[in-house]
């Protein structure tokens, strides 16, 4: 992932962000698994696919006690109650009707991505980050790893570790987790970075690791990165190259 100069790192989007962080990307797996092998639909908005507005309305329904409130899909659900053949088509799928007959519902089609396709990318942005799906959503070979756990072959250090399955999928992806420059010629590994810094140091606060972790990027510089993590104290300044 390539990021720009001053650009903090992030690596689950803010409206995206959960408690239950693992069980909720699980989730959204399987709603991509059930939309694109099971519905058969390519990840596009309105009029396009219905895709991304079948995944908001999976993911309401997966977990209602998180999204207690969603005034943009219950708005919509009025607006289809006034607009019968269009709901219609939207309850069918007939995609080939709502092409044909968009022209005429242009401020409902639009409808469509404010506050509910538009959210739906934005959740699934952190699949994409993670390595579980590519741009398009697809979901990768690692993802489908995430889905049937039974094909995880651990290696002999993996077997050593006190984790899960589900745990290992993460681990790998993380350690493999780069931050490129924009020219793609300098990364950083937060992760690694992470791991380092807890190595080195015996005492670190919660807010120091973060800063550590957050504040460093591609354009820091890292000649002597072990002294800086152990001298490195909150609220200190990132030094960039």
């Amino acid at each position: 992932m390539r990021i720009k100069e001053g650009q903090i790192f992030n690596l689950m989007d803010t409206n995206g962000r959960r408690n239950d962080v693992i069980n909720a990307l699980q989730g959204y797996l399987t709603i991509l698994d059930d939309i694109q092998n099971e519905q058969k639909m390519n990840w596009a908005s309105m009029p396009e696919s219905l895709a991304q507005y079948e995944f908001y309305r999976q993911a309401i329904e997966l977990s209602p006690e998180v999204f207690g409130k969603h005034g943009p899909y219950d708005k919509l659900a009025e607006t289809l109650e006034r607009n019968k053949d269009f709901a219609t088509a939207v309850q069918t799928q007939d995609m080939e009707w709502i092409q044909k007959n968009s022209f005429m519902f242009q401020s409902l089609v639009k409808q469509f991505d404010l506050g509910i396709e538009d959210r739906a990318r934005h959740y699934t942005s952190n699949l994409v980050k993670l390595g579980f799906t590519d741009e398009g959503r697809e979901i990768s070979p690692v993802g489908e790893l995430l889905l049937d756990l039974k094909k995880l072959r651990k290696d002999d250090l993996e077997t050593m570790l006190p984790i899960d399955g589900v745990n290992i999928v993460y681990l790998r992806q993380l350690m493999k987790l780069r931050l490129f420059d924009t020219e793609g010629e300098r990364y950083y590994s937060p992760f690694n970075l992470a791991i380092f810094a807890l190595l080195k140091r015996h005492r670190l606060s919660e807010n120091e690791f973060s800063e550590l972790v957050q504040g460093l990027s591609p354009y820091s510089d890292f000649s002597d990165i072990e002294q800086y993590v152990l001298n490195y104290r909150e609220a200190s300044c990132i030094i960039q190259i």
